[in-house]
């Protein structure tokens, strides 16, 4: 399902989810992180980037990544930790969904989509989304992301 972007005519419609993605030392994959929240294909969504006090290149990379693309924000703020970061961008959020996304990860291109659609198909306040890590000498390994669960797939 794809949301289109809001229309300049309509400059008072809230994104449809806030994706916050706290940063903080990260410069070896935060721009990863962004591209792949930039090719989302539901589009309607905000992105807040709360540097956490990175003592790296972390914020100019975000910056170079993010762009000039209208959806994202990059805050930056003294270092907090995740939960501070977290809540600097929760008090910046103006969609009617709340997303988290942790610097370090990717996501594919429908990620917030079937999200959105899971949430409304069911009725439900929450949606949660499984993860496959994908390690450097190509081994995968899907996870639930519920915690206590255990891994499955290949890790040889």
């Amino acid at each position: 399902m794809a949301v289109p972007m809001p229309a300049p005519s309509e400059p008072n419609r809230p994104p449809g989810i806030s994706v916050i993605v706290p940063v903080w030392n990260v410069a070896d994959c935060v721009a990863a992180c962004i591209a792949s929240l930039r090719a989302q294909d539901f589009a309607n969504f905000e992105a807040i980037v709360v540097d956490d006090g990175s003592t790296d290149d972390s914020r100019a990379i975000a910056r170079a990544a993010i762009g000039n693309d209208p959806r994202f924000t990059l805050l930056t703020q003294p270092n907090r930790g995740l939960s501070g970061a977290r809540n600097t961008g929760l008090a910046q959020a103006q969609g009617n969904w709340i997303a988290f996304l942790d610097s370090d990860d990717r996501v594919a291109p429908g990620w917030l989509a079937r999200l959105h659609a899971a949430v409304l198909a069911h009725d439900a306040a929450w949606a949660a989304r499984g993860i496959r890590f994908v390690y450097r000498d190509g081994r995968t390994a899907d996870h639930s992301a519920i915690h206590g669960t255990a891994r499955r797939g290949r890790i040889a």
